[in-house]
């Protein structure tokens, strides 16, 4: 038996947030006073000049494996990440206020499957900044920051409520990926319409554009509507599509989002058809719960993979089985 599916089912007898907190508070612990610990804990090895990499802003990426946007809300866990095998994340969503995010319990497990309904908990723009600022990430992690709107911000004032978060965070951010497909604020989905998600754009790209800026979509958007942005991705300014966020949906009357396996066919789905028509960088995320799963991604034209359910499930060597297993096909 290996060790993770030996504690694996004690950890998972305690309210799912919790354990998610007492993660994050271990792995820092340890990140800080014996690195060498997560190295082993994850299997990650050191990388030699001669290791297969990845081109992705202007960096060399030696895994294509990246941490999904919900895992790190707050940038706690990322200065250890590369020695957890991840090379590159997402942090946050981060909104340009800090908010408590939705009434607990808000966390919680199926069968290989993850609901959340958290509703971007998170410390603030400027909290998050002076925090990244205080790290020295290494030069061949990405680091990705993905940006929320705050719950009481009326949708006719979000295009300077995201530049503003933008501005905050553009000296720390590889790139950024521009969130309005979280099931978990209500009303935030009405701005992944074409019109108001080129508002979005075009007030962080009147303010720099040195940086690529990725969209997020989600699952339940039609086809058409999807490959309209692919279309008009390079006259939008869209640099590159995340694919896809959490399935709306309902457990014990409560709203929120499904991850893990019942998103995997879906996800797939959405980045085969994406592939057809897209011309930038696709970002693939949803359900990749094995190996097998991340070597489709990967034959269906994802450039990047990222995950956070099948890390939960599969363990901390999951990132280096994917990353192995990818470099031989």
């Amino acid at each position: 038996m290996k060790l993770w599916d030996f504690f694996k089912p004690a950890l998972f007898n305690f309210d799912a947030e919790k354990i998610h907190e007492m993660t994050l508070k271990g792995l820092v612990n340890a990140g800080k006073y014996s690195p060498l610990s997560l190295r082993l804990l994850s299997g990650t090895k050191t990388k030699n000049e001669s290791d297969e990499f990845i081109s992705f802003v202007a960096k060399k990426l030696y895994s294509p494996v990246g941490l999904a946007a919900g895992f790190d809300k707050n940038a706690i866990l990322l200065p250890y990440l590369e020695q957890l095998g991840f090379s590159f994340a997402e942090i946050g969503s981060v909104t340009l206020r800090a908010q408590e995010g939705n009434p607990k319990p808000r966390l919680f497990r199926g069968e290989e499957l993850l609901f959340n309904r958290m509703g971007f908990n998170n410390d603030g723009a400027e909290t998050i900044a002076k925090r990244i600022e205080s790290y020295s990430l290494s030069d061949n992690f990405a680091l990705g920051i993905n940006i929320g709107l705050n719950k009481e911000t009326l949708h006719s004032e979000a295009a300077s409520e995201y530049l503003e978060s933008f501005k905050i965070l553009f000296p720390y951010g590889d790139y950024f990926v521009v969130n309005v497909s979280s099931p978990n604020t209500p009303g935030l989905r009405d701005l992944q319409q074409i019109g108001e998600t080129e508002k979005i754009f075009r007030a962080l790209k009147s303010y720099k554009t040195a940086k690529p800026v990725y969209l997020k979509l989600a699952p339940e958007l039609d086809q058409d509507s999807r490959e309209i942005f692919y279309k008009r991705s390079a006259e939008i300014g869209i640099d590159g599509f995340v694919l896809t966020n959490t399935l709306k949906g309902e457990r014990a009357g409560l709203v929120g989002g499904w991850s893990g396996k019942s998103l995997t066919e879906l996800s797939r789905t959405i980045l085969a058809h994406a592939s057809q028509y897209s011309k930038v960088p696709l970002i693939s995320v949803g359900g990749i719960m094995n190996i097998a799963e991340a070597l489709e991604r990967k034959k269906l034209g994802a450039n990047l993979i990222q995950i956070y359910t099948g890390w939960v499930f599969r363990g901390p060597r999951f990132p280096n089985q994917i990353k192995n297993a990818w470099f031989k096909t």
